[in-house]
Formats: structure tokens, sequence, C-alpha cells
């Protein structure tokens, strides 16, 4: 049976559809947020010295911290 086209064509065309009438209900439901949650909190990295480990590489210790 031969539906004229291609199956494939036909399911990304539907799914493009689907994805964009999402994304608009998404951002009609969300709305503008609020400052707090807009802001992502800055996050600093503390970089030790360099140092030789126990099998002679170099290496550093790297911590995050708010």
């Amino acid at each position: 049976m031969d539906l004229g086209g291609d199956a494939m064509d036909y399911d990304m065309r539907a799914l493009t559809k689907l994805k964009e009438e999402m994304r608009r209900q998404q951002r009609h439901a969300s709305g503008p947020r609020p400052a707090n949650e807009a802001m992502t909190p800055q996050i600093k990295m503390i970089v030790s010295n360099w140092y030789t480990d126990e099998l002679g590489n170099q290496a550093r210790f790297v911590k995050a911290r708010d």
C-alpha cells in the first residue's frame, strides 16, 4: 500500500509541529520568572598550587564554593 510520500517526512513534520506547540504553551504558562529564580548563583573555584603526586604527575586540587 503506497500512501504517497515518505512516512519519515510526515513524522518529522508532525514532530516539529508538536515541539513548536509545546514551546508556545511553556512560554505562555511560565510567564516572567521572579528575579531570584532567573539569576544563577556565581560559583567560585578554589585551585591549589601545583604539586607532584605519588606517581610523579603534576596535579592540583580544584574545589567549587558558593
